[in-house]
């Protein structure tokens, strides 16, 4: 997840000397992090492969192209917003102050709620300095559409591991921030290799997926509606005779049980036909704001149902559409491309352990608790403005929707990453003075290159140097190599118990 980073050098590493202690006025740190994983009761996850048509992760319903597009939004968004925050870190002075962006966004859902959201504060992003920590989430496979107006929330308790957002926050200690790192074990750190196994089970599923990624919309006729049902709606609300703001649309297009409009507006859908008009008298339930506990009535007119049948699997039909000639041929092509995706979670894994317990190793006193929290903030700011600027929703409404997470989960998946994050780049730093890594001019040019040009599309160092001095990117890449080889010396030590030889 992107946050601030306060650490110029910033990684996660156990340390051998428990002697060796520094105090560090905080520089920024970089965060890390994305969610994978193979599912527990489904290691048949993750991705479609469009080359060769293998699916890795079966779903309960299709994607419509609706759905497509959206997910391309957000994904641009994301990487549109990571692109400006990392160019504005790298022109950041060494006075490490916080710029404010502000800005005016309102979100409007189906209930007609309007709240005032600030944008966030620049997140400052060094470059490559965090490690390559896996948090697991196993995503909701039926969560394949993006919300897009404010949904029925739920899991709004307190998050066991960071204060609950509606609760009146402590006042932030703002940066620079001074803490001491005192290093453990960071060589020899023993961890055991997990390789999941990748089962027939896992192989059918994937052809599954396969199968009913080629499903088509197919109208729906000669029954009710039920829950999975697509449909196309107008409506009308009202509360108390009068219309109110965001209570109405036209050709709204919805799956029945996605909670896309609150649930009992949904449910209300269940059991009626095409071309029926009908009002529903509901309540609207937490999560409205003003809106909350509220009589209104919705006038519905149902235009278009309709369904998605996924075609029979022969031969013929892999054959067209997919680099394979046969079902079998397909099914052995899936099972090398789980157990590709087995062995990078392992890994991915492994690497978390060892993290984990170089962390666990290391002792951190003075400002930690209170960077953490900035950070924290600055963190959920960014993910909240990102998902208000594309869907109207804040971040874990829109991650809980994709992931299928609470948003206890996610507020506490947030709090660890940042943790890790923050304190993993404060160990790293300790190794690199604990062990003196410094960096040739040759490896700085060839990181420098590889950063500027490669990376980020510059096309001369002039162009470079109008965005960030000299002074700043030599400190990012010599942050970024000199971490680089400090994780060297953690993971080329560790000792891994029951992993394969290659």
């Amino acid at each position: 997840m992107s946050e601030e980073n306060y650490n110029e050098e910033e990684t996660l590493t156990p340390a051998d000397t428990s002697d060796n202690e520094n105090t560090v006025d905080t520089a920024e740190t970089a965060d890390a992090a994305d969610a994978a994983g193979i599912a527990e009761n489904s290691k048949a996850s993750e991705a479609f492969d469009e080359e060769n048509k293998t699916p890795t992760q079966p779903v309960e319903k299709p994607k419509s192209p609706t759905t497509l597009i959206a997910i391309v939004l957000i994904l641009a968004a994301v990487i549109i917003g990571m692109i400006v925050f990392i160019v504005v870190s790298l022109a950041k002075s060494d006075d490490k102050n916080k710029t404010d962006k502000s800005g005016d966004n309102k979100q409007t859902g189906t209930s007609g709620e309007t709240s005032e959201t600030p944008a966030p504060t620049t997140v400052v992003v060094d470059i490559d300095v965090t490690p390559n920590v896996t948090v697991t989430v196993t995503p909701d496979p039926s969560n394949t559409d993006a919300p897009t107006a404010s949904p029925d929330v739920t899991g709004t308790d307190t998050p066991t591991d960071s204060p609950s957002p509606t609760e009146e926050p402590a006042p932030l200690v703002e940066p620079p921030f001074s803490v001491t790192t005192v290093l453990g074990q960071y060589k020899g750190i023993e961890v055991d290799y997990e390789l999941p196994e990748v089962t027939d089970e896992d192989v059918e599923a994937a052809l599954e997926y396969f199968r009913r990624s080629l499903e088509e919309e197919t109208p729906i006729e000669g029954r009710s509606l039920k829950e999975g049902d697509n449909v196309v709606i107008d409506y009308v609300g009202t509360i108390d005779g009068e219309v109110f703001e965001g209570g109405s649309a036209t050709g709204e297009e919805i799956t029945i049980g996605s909670h896309l409009l609150f649930e009992d507006f949904e449910n209300g859908l269940i059991g009626k036909n095409v071309g029926d008009s009908f009002s529903l008298n509901l309540t609207f339930p937490e999560g409205y704001g003003d809106l909350s506990g509220k009589e209104a009535t919705f006038l519905i007119n149902i235009n278009e149902a309709y369904e998605y049948v996924a075609p029979e699997l022969t031969d013929e039909l892999v054959a067209e559409n997919s680099t394979c000639k046969t079902i079998q041929e397909y099914k052995d092509n899936a099972r090398e491309t789980l157990k590709a995706q087995a062995k990078e979670m392992a890994d991915s894994q492994m690497k978390n352990d060892i993290i984990t317990k170089l962390l666990d190793n290391a002792i951190f006193s003075g400002q930690i608790e209170e960077q953490i929290a900035y950070e924290e903030k600055d963190a959920k700011d960014y993910y909240d403005y990102m998902a208000m600027q594309s869907f109207g929703v804040d971040g874990a409404t829109y991650f809980g929707y994709i992931w299928g997470i609470t948003e206890t989960e996610y507020y506490a998946m947030l709090h660890n990453e940042v943790e890790m994050s923050v304190k993993y780049n404060y160990v790293l730093d300790e190794i690199v003075k604990t062990e003196n890594l410094t960096l040739t001019e040759e490896e700085y040019k060839a990181a420098f290159d590889k950063t500027f040009f490669e990376e980020y599309g510059f096309t001369s160092e002039e162009e470079i140097y109008e965005q960030i001095s000299k002074e700043d990117a030599r400190k990012t890449i010599e942050g970024y190599v000199l971490h680089d080889k400090a994780e060297a010396i953690i993971f080329d030590s560790a000792v891994v118990n029951n992993k394969p030889e290659e």
